[in-house]
């Protein structure tokens, strides 16, 4: 049964509607983030892929589950609690446990691949140093100012807070290409594995948090 996922369907709308088809689009190594508007033909297309199949495991993944919340249409007081409760909050210590980790994974094995694990400690450090002064600029000046409804619209501090989401998409796929797309290699130990796991957990979770401000947030503080 088809969820009514169409080629000019926009992927940040279908994981808006359908949240587990976030899932799909990456397994795909499509953007529904900071690409959510793109739409399905196209992104298909972009990345040589068949927009025929891409829209039947849409379909398929979106019929086979319940939809989400519908934030499009959420007070935006409920919108912003629920982006700071899932996604601010525990964002900080898993940044610190995987940094750790990445740090531990590098002095242990770095001997085995000592390029790719010295740049992927490096990665998630940086990403560390983005996300969290990004994180008290959007609690601190971007939420309140939505929150207050005053005039003009915080059409700045929107921009600054996308081009930061680009940023950190770009360390994101960083990060994705050093672990083979967090494939551990044959023998990693049990630290390493976990890493990986952990790494792509953060990824997927990064990923739906900058989409609803991307996608959802930031379009409804603009009026758009």
């Amino acid at each position: 049964m088809s969820a009514g996922i169409l080629e000019t369907t926009q992927l940040g709308a279908i994981v808006t509607a359908y949240p587990s088809t976030s899932r799909v689009l990456l397994a795909n190594g499509l953007d529904f983030c900071c690409g959510g508007k793109q739409t399905v033909g196209a992104a298909a297309r972009r990345k040589g892929l068949s927009p025929e199949a891409l829209l039947h495991a849409l379909n398929a993944e979106a019929a086979s589950k319940p939809p989400g919340r519908d934030w499009t249409a959420a007070p935006l007081d409920e919108l912003i609690g629920h982006i700071i409760a899932e996604f601010h909050v525990p964002l900080p210590q898993d940044l610190a446990q995987l940094e750790a980790m990445a740090d531990k994974v590098e002095r242990t094995h770095g001997d085995k691949d000592p390029e790719r694990l010295g740049a992927l400690a490096q990665a998630v450090r940086s990403l560390a140093g983005e996300l969290l002064p990004h994180l008290a600029k959007e609690e601190q000046i971007l939420f309140p100012w939505i929150l207050s409804s005053r005039q003009p619209a915080p059409a700045a501090p929107i921009q600054c807070m996308e081009a930061e989401h680009d940023a950190a998409g770009t360390l994101l796929q960083t990060i994705r290409d050093l672990t083979d797309g967090f494939q551990p290699p044959e023998g990693a130990c049990t630290t390493w594995r976990n890493l990986y796991a952990r790494l792509e957990k953060f990824d997927l979770d990064l990923r739906n948090h900058i989409h609803l401000e991307n996608n959802v947030l930031h379009p409804r503080a603009l009026g758009a």
